[in-house]
């Protein structure tokens, strides 16, 4: 460990002892210092960051300032998600699950939180997709239920991630969109084009195989997804319509 690691961690030990006693002013005093250091240290020092930022948060919570601790608290938890996205991207198939555990948590709070961070959203989805064809479509089917309140674009997008790793063989087709809005029912539309794959041929329910019948039945089930409509099923070889593709899957 190297001096300035060694006194950083003495500083972390005095600040918990700190706060521990109650001392909660010169505990908030101690932890800015390491956070101040922290930053010049090694990028394997993120866990050690985040641990840091996180106490930090709870100091400034009793001390009364709760801006101040929100803000402390998402930094930490980003550091977190940021961290377990890079070892996963550099890990690939190797990655520990705990590395994928994070990154979902990471997603679910990108879901129930209106404006979380859209880079959250889409490292997050990248970093599932290098796990592998077969355990990143397992991640991203895990990750779907748990987007509730994200955008309907990128729910779009995240559809068609996993369309294209079953229907595609994991080749991102690199397509447009565009949005138009309907002027009395104010209910979106987005239209998918180009590509390098643009329209497949009509498909047969009976010739679709077990993995592409999970992913499509998971797009059938999430209700936010059919909040806007869109052409992107229909470039698949399958029907648009929400009744009609459940239809379609149970026959």
């Amino acid at each position: 460990m190297s001096t300035d690691a060694h006194t950083t961690a003495q500083l972390i030990a005095s600040a918990k002892q700190l706060y521990d006693r109650g001392d909660f002013e010169a505990a908030r005093r101690a932890y800015e210092q390491v956070l101040s250091a922290q930053p010049r240290m090694s990028p394997h020092a993120h866990s050690d960051r985040a641990a840091t930022l996180y106490w930090h948060g709870m100091t400034l919570l009793e001390l009364g300032d709760h801006t101040g601790a929100e803000a402390a608290l998402v930094e930490a938890r980003n550091i977190e998600a940021t961290f377990a996205t890079a070892l996963i991207q550099r890990a690939r198939e190797r990655a520990p699950e705990i590395a994928v555990d994070v990154v979902l948590n990471a997603l679910r709070r990108h879901g129930d939180e209106r404006g979380y961070g859209y880079s959250v959203y889409y490292n997050s989805t990248a970093a599932l997709l290098a796990l592998g064809a077969e355990r990143g479509r397992a991640a991203l089917l895990r990750a779907l239920p748990l987007l509730h309140y994200t955008n309907s674009d990128q729910l779009h997008f995240f559809a068609e991630t996993l369309l294209d790793l079953v229907f595609n063989d994991g080749q991102h087709q690199g397509r447009s969109r565009s949005l138009s809005w309907h002027k009395q029912t104010k209910r979106c539309t987005i239209s998918f084009y180009g590509g390098k794959n643009y329209v497949q041929p009509e498909r047969n329910a009976a010739t679709i195989t077990d993995v592409q019948r999970e992913v499509l039945a998971a797009i059938v089930a999430h209700n936010p997804l059919w909040e806007w409509d869109s052409n992107l099923l229909t470039l698949y070889g399958l029907p648009a319509e929400r009744e009609v593709l459940r239809a379609w899957l149970e026959n």
